[in-house]
């Protein structure tokens, strides 16, 4: 430690005289060359002011009279500033700052006393300190008013710093305002007080600024509310009596750094943005693209900077359309639509995009930005929308159009019953030649292809009455082989590929029968000449996956039977409307546009499905899938007769509300050799049953009566006669017989209209217990 060069005035406060001599002997060993005085109250205290002049006070905190605390009060009510440290040997913490705050310069435990000549020196620095200060001071307002004027009252924040120690030697009342302290708080602070930095970073900050005579930092500093904002400061190196200062100019540049942010967070927003982002000059030319326009169209920045967005036309627009966008945008307007666009690999894809014009402070446009996003897939998944839609209608109007097309065959059948029946009876006692024989074989022929038209009708409708058995569609597919050969003539190649293992399905065997022709026919009459019509069978799985695509798809086992031809094919919109009953693109006279509507029905009926595959010029493909039957039955095979059979003298009570048609079953049956009773209502049957003497074998009943229907009443036939068969009648399916179209089990049934064979059949089926 440099010893001090000239003598000092220390002034002791203190009632011990060996602490004081303590005190000055430690002083003494650090060569501090010193005047004491020691004293011990209050009115010694204030004579010394005037007389002795100290240049330090060291004052006891505790004494009997006299206390250091009061001592340290009238030192600094003195108009002069005298460094006070307080020595005593005990103290708290919160003495110690009570102390501080009172104007302390410093204090020292007698216990460590050793520490005094330390605080004595820095105490006789700071008055020096200050004296400079008083000093420079002076010389300004002598000599500076006028900038004295300038720093004080300009309207910028100013500090006057002094580079060695940091400390605040001047600050402004523009300063005061800024950081909430007083001038004369400021003024007793360091710059470590107000900036955030270190102590090492702050140093290093003002040698940067001594190194250089301008300089400029940006810092953050504390107010005395404790917030803390950006300031930008303008130092530069200024002298006064040969000293150098640092005079420096605080801006608040909190906003300014705000609005940085602000711009940084929204250039992120826009560069990260998913959305293609577009900004053009006035003129339309690209001035910016961010970076999801460059991953959405393939171009780079570079690539299109200057050009203008029509190098994403893809053509799909007409022209008015980009004139209607230039209108609007010009005219000051937001302009928002779907664009359809093409990317640089020259893939097209949609756009919805919004353009906006940006303004200057005038109101006019300077620039265009287009916020454009990528809908593709909303696009795609729209279309595939909108067509599961259509073919949900689709599906809801065949279902209308076959409760209305069941509705209707239920009346006809009844009337061509009556037609065939009586035609075929007429026939019957003719023949070939004879007079009206041509003509009852005419109105035959007329009656069977209108019953031909309603059993399509109710396929259609899924109202036809079925008689499932287990089956193996690869025999029944080749027993009509020959048939289906003959219907589509010796021009055309009919092949068939079966497959080898096939599952079993459980359907009524005629039903395939009508399937194959309805299918076979068409393909005919879409060859032109020579052709080919193929057949094939196979066992095949519908995943969720299969059937995403359709929506009338059910998942599971099925076996496919698939008829394809080398035919003319069709177009979409023929293909929408193909299993509509009476559609047909066949002229007049040569088809009724009911074979497809019949196998759609069949197929309905038996919870299959069905999918056509077809381009104009390329043929035609119907899938027909057939749900696998995994119960225990064994398929069989169907065996067919062309013979009559007739009766054998048994009973049969005939019951039918229509008078015409009871009449002509009642003629046919006693021609196949049946003893015959009739009754008009359910009700007339039951007398009869009761009060015919001689026992009835079987009841022929229509299904749909007044007073209770056919099942009701075979009920009660059955109480009377246990063993009595019954064969149920009628020209539309009813659940009270059937349900979904299938016979129940152990019931027989004809479907109105019937011919004396098929009457023949069914009676002798039911009399000898086969249903």
């Amino acid at each position: 430690m440099k010893p001090v060069k000239s003598k000092i005035r220390i002034l002791f406060i203190e009632d011990l005289p060996t602490d004081a001599e303590m005190a000055q002997r430690e002083l003494k060993k650090h060569r501090i060359d010193f005047e004491a005085r020691v004293i011990d109250n209050e009115i010694n205290l204030r004579e010394a002011f005037d007389n002795f002049k100290p240049n330090v006070i060291i004052s006891d905190y505790s004494m009997p009279t006299f206390d250091g605390m009061t001592a340290l009060n009238i030192t600094r009510a003195q108009p002069v500033y005298f460094p006070f440290i307080i020595l005593t040997g005990s103290m708290n913490e919160e003495t110690a700052v009570a102390c501080m705050k009172a104007g302390a310069d410093d204090y020292v435990l007698k216990e460590k006393i050793r520490r005094l000549p330390f605080a004595v020196e820095e105490a006789i620095k700071k008055t020096k300190a200050k004296k400079e200060k008083d000093r420079i001071e002076a010389q300004l307002r002598a000599s500076e008013k006028k900038f004295r004027d300038i720093f004080k009252k300009h309207s910028a924040v100013k500090l006057l710093i002094d580079p060695e120690n940091g400390a605040i030697v001047e600050a402004n009342e523009a300063a005061e305002g800024f950081y909430g302290w007083k001038v004369q708080e400021l003024e007793q602070m360091n710059v470590a007080q107000i900036n955030t930095l270190s102590q090492a970073e702050i140093k290093n900050e003002i040698e940067k600024a001594r190194a250089l005579n301008k300089t400029h930092f940006e810092f953050k500093h504390r107010k005395a509310d404790g917030s803390i904002c950006d300031v930008e400061i303008f130092s530069s190196k200024i002298e006064i009596e040969n000293k150098e200062y640092l005079h420096s100019i605080v801006h608040d540049v909190s906003d300014k750094k705000q609005t940085e942010e602000q711009l940084k967070l929204l250039s992120r927003s826009v560069e990260q943005n998913p959305v293609s982002i577009v900004i053009t000059n006035h003129h339309g030319n690209i001035e910016y693209v961010n970076p999801a326009f460059t991953k959405i169209s393939g171009y780079s920045f570079d690539e299109v900077k200057g050009k203008n967005p029509r190098v994403l036309q893809s053509g799909q627009h007409p022209p008015g359309f980009y004139q209607n966008l230039w209108d609007t945008i010009l005219s000051g307007k937001n302009w928002g639509g779907e664009f359809h666009n093409k990317k640089k690999n020259g893939e097209y894809y949609w756009e919805e995009s919004i353009i906006s014009p940006i303004l200057d402070s005038q109101g006019n446009i300077t620039h265009f930005v287009a916020v454009k996003e990528d809908i593709t897939q909303q696009k795609h998944d729209e279309e595939e929308r909108n067509r599961l839609q259509q073919q949900l209608y689709q599906a809801q109007k065949m279902e209308s159009v076959g409760r209305l097309a069941g509705g209707v065959a239920h009346d006809i059948n009844n009337k061509l019953t009556l037609i065939m029946g009586y035609s075929e009876l007429g026939l019957g006692h003719l023949k070939e030649g004879q007079s009206f024989y041509n003509e009852f074989k005419q109105i035959l022929q007329a009656g069977q292809q209108s019953r031909d038209i309603t059993r399509q009708l109710l396929a259609f409708a899924r109202k036809q009455t079925i008689a499932p058995e287990v089956l193996d569609l690869n025999e029944i597919v080749t027993d009509m082989l020959k048939m289906l050969q003959r219907l589509i003539g010796e021009d055309i190649k009919l092949a068939w590929i079966p497959a080898k293992t096939i599952w079993p399905v459980k359907m009524d065997p005629a039903q395939i029968d009508q399937i194959l022709a309805n299918l076979s026919v068409n393909a005919r009459d879409a060859i032109e000449g020579v052709g080919e019509i193929r057949i094939s069978t196979k066992n095949t799985i519908l995943d969720e996956s299969s059937c995403s695509d359709n929506p009338l798809f059910i998942p599971g086992q099925y076996v496919l039977l698939e008829i394809s031809d080398t035919g003319c094919g069709m177009d979409n919109e023929t293909q929408a409307n193909i299993f509509e009953p009476f559609f047909t693109t066949k002229s007049t006279g040569k088809g009724t546009g009911l074979g497809l509507s019949t196998v759609y029905g069949i197929i309905k009926q038996n919870n299959g499905c069905i999918d056509v595959q077809s381009e104009p010029g390329k043929g035609t493909t119907f899938k027909l899938y057939l749900p696998r039957y995994k119960g225990k039955s064994e398929p069989k095979s169907v065996k067919r007769t062309d013979e009559v059979p007739y009766g054998k003298g048994e009973t049969i009570l005939i019951v039918e509300d229509e008078y015409a048609i009871l009449s002509l079953t009642k003629v046919m049956l006693k021609e196949l050799g049946y003893n015959v009773l009739a009754a008009t209502t359910p009700n007339e049957a039951l007398v009869i049953s009761r009060t015919h003497s001689t026992g009835i074998d079987l009841i022929l009943t229509d299904v749909i009566m007044p007073e209770m229907n056919g099942r009701i009443l075979a009920d009660e036939l059955l109480k009377v006669y246990p063993n009595i068969k019954v064969l149920f009648m009628s020209g539309y399916t009813a659940d009270v017989i059937a349900k979904q179209g299938k016979i129940r089990k152990g019931m027989n049934y004809i479907q109105k209209p019937f011919h004396i064979k098929q009457l023949g059949t069914q009676v002798r089926k039911a009399l000898e217990g086969k249903s």
